[in-house]
């Protein structure tokens, strides 16, 4: 599990680095997705942080609490769609 949060890390730190050049690759129009691509990318280090947590908590019994979770999950969403589109 270390070993794919490590991984992750240095792709979120080349992201932070050179994210704004390498979406300047596809076109001016496209450096303006450095912020919510930074979003994705903490999202996607602190997943890669806690591993396969909500399966593992559906196996043991805690479903409400995965549930919970998930409905949290979209209210966080579409309030960042709203505020970011």
């Amino acid at each position: 599990m270390l070993l794919v949060f490590g991984i992750t890390l240095i792709i979120f730190i080349g992201f932070l680095l050179f994210g704004k050049l390498l979406l300047g690759l596809f076109g001016e129009e496209y450096v303006v997705g450095y912020f919510p691509l930074l979003i994705l990318c903490v999202g996607k280090l602190i997943s890669s942080l806690v591993g396969p947590l909500g399966l593992l908590m559906m196996f043991i019994g805690l479903e409400k609490k995965v549930n919970l979770m998930l409905f949290l999950q979209i209210i966080v969403t579409v309030i960042l769609l709203l505020v970011l589109i």
